[in-house]
């Protein structure tokens, strides 16, 4: 019995002092329970959160199945049906794995401001308006190309003419240099916007838009300035001169000797002295009317001899002003005379740059001539006598004789093969008529003769 009442006192004592333990272990609990969640912060409290409208990335909803699972409604990856869309189609239900939701939050402003920043401003890089592309060659006197060290300088009448019109129309523009030849071809296919040296013609207008021509030259013919004494005497000498003279002797004789036919019986003094007398007499007597109607030593006094006389007086005006006219064609065309018309080459040594609109107006008129490289060896080989006469381009041989030869030679406009120089502009281009304008206008200024003068003095 003793041993029983110790034994459940043993017993008492295990229990009271587990039952302390609990005690404490569940106050400790409750106090924690009450502090925890003062201590969790904001975020973690989200973390837990969920809510129906936003759900995690891997999470799977009714709506949204797993890529690689099928259900009763969703068909093989590979199959489309109306319930089940490939993986790579965006749908109203289930969304892409980096797509934004109508329910993802927007960037904050700092982060879309950073971005705006880190963007490069194309706007601000190309100018405003752009620039123009202006294609320029060296062709004297429109355009000078003149090498220097940080490149190359351009002058002359074209391009002053663009530059005023580039200024008063506020135009921006850049040069670049081009083959004379391809400055049609670069304006038409797009590869420059203009072209200032362009010869208009009635084929490139069909391709390009002209604007008003600038100035008109044609084919020039360039000779020596004076002639010397032998000179001369060669043209006098010349083939040509000797058979206006005996046409003209022909001519004389003839008239005289009708006259002579008529007088040699009436007035024997003066019409009769003998056959070779009188011939002799009647032919000076029309060479003197003809060229001043008679000194009136000689005059005929029968009707028929008057009435000859007459008509040789009227006729005879119309002969001297051929025979004028004739003999200055030859003095002019013999060697270093000078030239106005192209026929008159063909009794001369010519010289010409092959391909040229010069040398194609001269195998037009079927005169030949020896070919010359450049302009410049065309007057040297006539200072050499080497070639009577040069022919090119008016104004191109005015410029040179200006600045190269002291204007040594004389430069003849010759009329034919015109070209007129104008500024070539694609077709249809928008600033054709406010460029065109201006060009008139700078030509009614009173600065544009001068600025001919400059490069094509008039006292060639």
């Amino acid at each position: 019995m003793y041993l029983l009442q110790k034994q459940a006192s043993v017993h008492s004592s295990k229990f009271n002092q587990i039952f302390s333990r609990r005690k404490y272990g569940i106050a400790l609990l409750f106090w924690l329970g009450l502090c925890l969640p003062m201590a969790l912060p904001a975020n973690a409290q989200l973390e837990e959160t969920q809510t129906e409208n936003a759900q995690p990335e891997n999470v799977q909803t009714e709506n949204a199945q797993p890529e690689n699972v099928q259900t009763e409604n969703a068909q093989p990856e590979n199959v489309q049906t109306e319930n089940a869309q490939p993986e790579n189609v965006q749908t109203e239900n289930a969304q892409p794995e980096n797509a934004q939701t109508e329910t993802a939050a927007p960037a904050p402003p700092a982060e879309e401001a950073a971005r705006e920043a880190d963007r490069p401003d194309t706007q601000a890089a190309e100018p405003q308006g752009g620039s123009v592309v202006v294609g320029v060659s060296h062709l004297p006197p429109f355009a000078i190309a003149t090498k220097t060290e940080s490149g190359t300088d351009w002058d002359g009448i074209g391009v002053h003419l663009w530059r005023e019109v580039a200024e008063e129309l506020d135009i921006s523009y850049e040069w670049q240099e081009i083959s004379p030849n391809e400055a049609i071809d670069q304006v038409e296919n797009g590869t420059i916007d203009i072209a200032i040296t362009a010869a208009a013609t009635a084929s490139a207008e069909e391709r390009v838009d002209f604007t008003q021509s600038y100035y008109v030259t044609s084919i020039g013919i360039a000779q020596t300035a004076q002639r010397s004494i032998l000179d001369n005497v060669r043209a006098v000498l010349s083939p040509r001169f000797l058979w206006i003279v005996l046409w003209l002797s022909a001519l004389l004789i003839a008239v005289g000797a009708i006259v002579w036919l008529f007088e040699r019986r009436s007035d024997e003094e003066v019409f009769g002295k003998g056959i070779t007398s009188g011939l002799w007499d009647s032919f000076w007597w029309s060479a003197v009317t003809m060229t001043s109607v008679g000194y009136g030593d000689k005059v005929p006094t029968t009707f028929g001899g008057r009435l000859v006389a007459l008509f040789w007086m009227i006729v005879a005006l119309a002969v001297a002003a051929t025979l004028t006219a004739s003999i200055t064609s030859v003095l002019a065309a013999d060697d270093s005379g000078q030239l106005t018309q192209v026929a008159m080459l063909k009794q001369l040594k010519v010289g010409s740059v092959e391909g040229s609109n010069a040398a194609e107006a001269l195998k037009e008129q079927d005169i030949s001539f020896q070919p010359i490289n450049v302009p410049e060896d065309g007057l040297n080989a006539i200072a050499d006598d080497q070639i009577d006469a040069f022919v090119d381009d008016a104004a191109l041989l005015s410029y040179i004789n200006n600045n190269n030869f002291q204007r040594r030679f004389v430069i003849e406009s010759t009329g034919l093969q015109a070209r007129r120089y104008a500024f070539a502009l694609t077709n249809d281009d928008q600033q054709l008529e406010a460029i065109s304008a201006q060009v008139i206008q700078e030509q009614t200024d009173a600065d544009w003769q001068p600025l001919l003068n400059q490069f094509l003095p008039k006292n060639n």
